[in-house]
């Protein structure tokens, strides 16, 4: 995650599911991010970034998130 730049150079919206952050080993990891994230945006660029609300449990097929599909399979997460 922290190698995004890679993929995103030049950017006019970058993307962060917040849940990920948690992958990250360290605040200073967390901090490395956010200044890629600066560094591959287009001046006025946006970043986005976004948590669940765990406030409320969530149970049955409400854990499930959807991530992709297609025709033949569908790809989630919980």
């Amino acid at each position: 995650m922290l190698d995004f730049a890679r993929y995103a150079m030049d950017s006019d919206l970058i993307i962060c599911m917040g849940d990920t952050l948690s992958h990250l080993d360290s605040f200073g990891e967390i901090e490395c991010l956010f200044c890629n994230v600066l560094e591959n945006l287009r001046n006025n660029g946006k970043f986005l970034i976004s948590f669940r609300d765990y406030s409320i449990e969530l149970l049955g097929l409400d854990r499930f998130i959807p991530v992709q599909n297609d025709d033949n399979k569908i790809m989630t997460t919980f």
